[in-house]
């Protein structure tokens, strides 16, 4: 048995093989005598083909000789568009040096592959034509003053066809010859007032072209001609007439110029020298003109739909869908071959657009292994928009040059089941050009027919859109009063501190300026033990009253003090009442965190009472009672839910703080956390959003009022101050200024954001996933699925039915979910 399964696959293998075709190709399309060019065998195969050549065996060559080259055989992969490997392509290349103008001919190539099968592989004749045929231009430029090639030579080869039709391909081969000196060139460039042209291209283009081009470089294909050596270089490229209403001659003149680079000498001589240098210089070499026929007058009586496309093409429809639905896309792949210019195929339109919406197709070429377009692929998207029978038949017409008249090319109709859609209760009207149900069509189509951005008639955030812009500015108003309170707190603070600041500093003036020694000391000690209770144990203040007790305090005593420890002391006094003012705020500040420090709830979370901890804060939540800020509350219960393992519910707490208090960068940072732990579903980002959103829009906000009042500030200083601190106070109002410029810049693109900012200034139909759930195409258990979406993704409800709502992603997918699922930011 197994001998059998293993000659059946040796069988089968050897079949394969026996289909294996093999095209030979030349480098160029026409050669000159003596020109080197390159015989090309291609065998193109799928990755899983174990054909290889591995021997060939040329025929007879004549008008030619075979080169001796190493490194001749090479094995490449094809790729599509995509970068996906679609094949490979196994390329043998033969170098040949033609002989006098005539044509080469060569035997069939026998090639015999790893298998030991063999191959006859056909050649075609390749033409060479006479040196006479060149035409020489000189190069109006300076090439050296050695130089003594200072011309080109150029030739024109058309198609062997002399009469042609609006819009059917030209065929056009040029040939360059160009001065050893020759460096490099780029494309040429094509002008031509009713000639369209695609790209200039090398006549074997693609993985083979590319193989050439390095196993063969433009230095080694040298020609002899005009008793010189040159180097020679081809080019080909399709022309397409236009129709031109006027009678004047040369409205088809092609002309052609080819940026080039050359290497010049360069001499310079003075008394008793000369020296030489090279330098590289561009030139632009401009080609004869090309006289081409006006083209032939279409017959009468042209279809409708014709658009002067001139040539023999075939199309093809097909579709992956099983059964049409109303509003639900359908893809249609229209593949369009043939031997006209492909290039400018535009994609074909239904025979019957009846109650059928077509988006804008994509389109996609299909290239072979030489670098040639061999077919053209649409993908067309359909929406049907009420019951239709099935994908319509598609077509285009074009005119056919071979048989002189108007053809189309049509494909026929595809027939799909209808299958009803339930419309009932989606809260939408179906008309022609209405949206879908809600539901029934796939999510990354909807874009286009609902409304992104709130509004009010599909229970989005009208608010925020009825409010006039102006009143959002009252917004500065908290702010500025706030900044206004705080400085006359400020200042009645320092009022009052000030005025015993100030009683403390007079009676020390007076101290110091006492005259007497003994008196100065004695009462030194005395303030200091008043006033400075705090700093008399420093061993500066401890000398002061060492001094006093020992000078002073005894009997018949009188202090000895020079200048020097007199201003000493005066200094120690001054210090100690510099630091008074900052002591006092620290202990107040103390007193305000000891006060808070008795806290049940925290209490029972820093004991592992997650449960307990929880009841707590939500008893005080639903007191509403000012032991703490609500935010920080909000934020409290989000930790509790977190250790409790319930990730929804302590994303949705996160964002009801951050509502609450948009600065609380503990709540942001734990929500991000939750969300990345979780794989929620978010709006995606690209590198200007992360900078411009770098700043929540409270958070902007704030900035701005703090910028502007620092401006503010820094200006009514400058005024009040005049010439005191003036460069100090230009830096603060220069600072200040950009900043509120770079503020407003970022307020600009906030308001004009799509995305609305769903922590800070959430819309009010916003909620967030607190369990794992599927969105579903309807309101049912058994309905198609959409997407999974986990907990602590936002989402925004766009209707309710029954037990499911109807809601949207920020990456704007649409589904079902049940209302068990998710929870509403606010209470609507």
């Amino acid at each position: 048995m197994k001998n059998i399964i293993a000659i059946i696959c040796a069988l089968a293998l050897l079949c394969q093989m026996a289909q294996a075709k093999i095209k030979a190709v030349w480098s160029t399309e026409t050669a000159l005598p003596g020109e080197k060019v390159v015989l090309a065998l291609l065998n193109e195969r799928d990755n899983a083909s174990p054909l290889q050549m591995k021997q060939i065996k040329p025929g007879e060559l004549t008008n030619g000789r075979f080169l001796a080259r190493g490194n001749n055989y090479f094995n490449e992969s094809i790729q599509d568009a995509n970068g996906k490997t679609t094949g490979r392509i196994e390329v043998y290349l033969m170098l040949v040096e033609v002989g006098r103008s005539g044509k080469v001919e060569c035997g069939d190539i026998e090639v015999t592959f790893s298998a030991g099968n063999t191959e006859q592989v056909k050649v075609p004749a390749l033409t060479v034509l006479t040196t006479a045929t060149v035409k020489w231009r000189d190069i109006d430029a300076n090439m050296g003053s050695n130089a003594t090639q200072t011309k080109f030579g150029t030739m024109w080869v058309l198609s062997p066809q002399k009469d042609y039709y609006t819009g059917q391909n030209i065929h056009a081969h040029i040939k360059l010859l160009l001065p050893l000196n020759f460096v490099q060139l780029a494309l040429p460039t094509i002008v031509a007032p009713n000639v369209k042209a695609d790209s200039f291209r090398s006549p074997l283009g693609g993985i083979p072209g590319a193989i050439i081009k390095q196993w063969l470089p433009f230095r080694d294909r040298i020609v002899q001609a005009d008793k010189q050596q040159w180097i020679a270089c081809d080019f080909v490229v399709n022309l397409i007439p236009y129709a031109d209403t006027t009678a004047q001659g040369g409205n088809y003149d092609v002309h052609v110029s080819i940026p080039c680079v050359f290497q010049v000498e360069q001499r310079e001589s003075g008394a008793n020298f000369v020296f030489t240098s090279m330098h590289q210089e561009s030139i632009t070499l401009n080609l004869p003109k090309l006289e081409l026929a006006r083209p032939l007058p279409f017959p009468p009586n042209a279809p409708a739909d014709f658009t002067d496309l001139t040539g023999q093409y075939r199309l093809k429809a097909t579709t992956d869908a099983k059964e049409l639905q109303m509003n639900e896309f359908v893809t249609v792949k229209l593949t369009v071959e043939g031997s006209g210019n492909l290039e400018l195929m535009p994609c074909p339109k239904p025979q019957d657009n009846t109650h059928r919406k077509l988006e804008t197709p994509t389109r996609n070429y299909r290239y072979s292994a030489t670098g040639e377009i061999t077919a053209v692929e649409y993908s067309q998207l359909m929406r049907p928009t009420a019951e239709v029978n099935g994908i319509p038949s598609f077509a285009f017409s074009y005119f056919n040059p071979e048989t002189g008249d108007f053809q189309t090319a049509e494909t026929a109709v595809i027939d799909l089941p209808w299958t009803a859609t339930d419309t009932e209760g989606s809260g939408q009207v179906i008309t022609e050009d209405g949206p879908p149900p809600a539901g029934t069509v796939p999510v990354a189509e909807l874009r286009d027919i609902y409304h992104f951005l709130p509004n009010a008639e599909e229970g989005g955030n009208g608010a925020a859109a009825k409010t006039a812009k102006e009143w959002w500015y009252l917004l500065y108003l908290p702010g500025v009063g706030i900044l206004l309170w705080l400085l006359g707190k400020a200042l009645a603070v320092h009022i009052k501190a000030g005025s015993r600041q100030r009683a403390i500093g007079k009676e020390w003036a007076a101290i110091s300026r006492e005259k007497d020694n003994t008196l100065f000391l004695k009462k030194t000690g005395a303030f200091i033990e008043s006033h400075l209770a705090a700093a008399a144990k420093e061993p500066e203040m401890q000398a002061i009253l060492h001094k006093r007790d020992t000078e002073v305090f005894r009997p018949n005593g009188t202090a000895q003090l020079n200048e020097t420890e007199r201003a000493g002391m005066i200094k120690t006094i001054k210090k100690a009442l510099s630091k008074l003012g900052a002591l006092a705020a620290v202990f107040c500040c103390w007193q305000a965190q000891q006060a808070t420090a008795a806290d049940e709830a925290m209490d029972a979370y820093q004991a592992g009472q997650y449960t307990r901890s929880l009841q707590l804060l939500e008893k005080e939540l639903e007191a509403g009672t000012d032991t703490r800020n609500k935010g920080e509350l909000l934020y409290n219960i989000g930790n509790c839910h977190y250790r409790l393992n319930h990730p929804g519910q302590a994303a949705l707490y996160y964002a009801k703080a951050l509502t609450e208090t948009p600065g609380l960068a503990e709540a942001k940072a734990n929500l991000g956390f939750i969300q990345r732990k979780e794989g929620a579903v978010l709006p995606q980002k690209n590198a200007m959003e992360e900078v411009f959103t770098y700043l929540s829009m409270p958070q902007l906000w704030l900035a701005m009022v703090i910028c502007t009042a620092l401006l503010l500030l820094s200006i009514a200083l400058a005024i009040l101050l005049k010439e005191r601190l003036k460069h100090t106070l230009r830096i603060c109002i220069g600072i200040s200024l950009v900043l509120s410029l770079l503020c407003l810049a970022d307020y600009i693109y906030y308001s004009t954001r799509p995305i609305p900012d769903i922590t800070a200034t959430p819309p009010q139909d916003l909620a967030y996933i607190v369990q794992n759930t599927t969105a579903r195409t309807a309101p049912l258990e058994q309905a198609g699925s959409v997407i999974n979406l986990t907990p602590s993704t936002p989402v925004r409800i766009l209707n309710t039915r029954g037990h499911h709502y109807y809601i949207e992603t920020f990456t704007g997918v649409r589904g079902w979910i049940p209302t068990e699922a998710a929870t509403r930011l606010t209470t609507p």
